[in-house]
């Protein structure tokens, strides 16, 4: 069966802001074009980097890997409650990966969940919106010669 640790990170990821309160909708991959499904919760597969390059002469050993993927909330339709809802949902969403005990197996020695940063942007068009992406690392053994049956 193949194993492709980094495709499980981002699994769960996006199973875990199904549960961040008052999102009502998770997307990998994808822009936000319906503005009536926000909040919500766009999950990018972002960057994976090799720690080192020592493996060289033998492709198929085990690399350690930092997943870097892409979490960005999106929240409108209430304006006086933008700020607040971001920092909210930057609490929620920093607690549900820093505490998921299925999450943090996947990484090396289950220690691997790194906090990043934040940032917001507030936008107005029609109605004031309100993005912020959170930035996770997450520290992986990626096995090339399990990625595959």
């Amino acid at each position: 069966m193949a194993e492709d640790v980094r495709e499980g990170i981002l699994s769960r990821i996006a199973e875990l802001m199904l549960n961040i309160p008052g999102v009502q909708e998770v997307r990998r991959d994808q822009s936000y074009a319906d503005d009536d499904r926000l909040p919500m919760i766009l999950v990018n597969s972002g960057d994976d980097e090799a720690e080192e390059e020592r493996n060289a002469r033998n492709p198929n050993s085990p690399h350690v890997c930092w997943a870097e993927p892409e979490i960005i909330y999106v929240h409108g339709d209430q304006p006086n409650l933008v700020g607040p809802a971001l920092s909210e949902a930057r609490a929620q969403i920093i607690y549900a990966i820093t505490h998921d005990a299925l999450l943090a197996s996947y990484t090396v020695k289950g220690q691997g969940v790194v906090y990043r940063s934040s940032g917001a942007t507030t936008y107005r068009g029609r109605e004031l919106f309100g993005e912020m992406g959170v930035s996770f690392a997450f520290r992986y053994v990626l096995w090339p010669d399990r990625l595959v049956d």
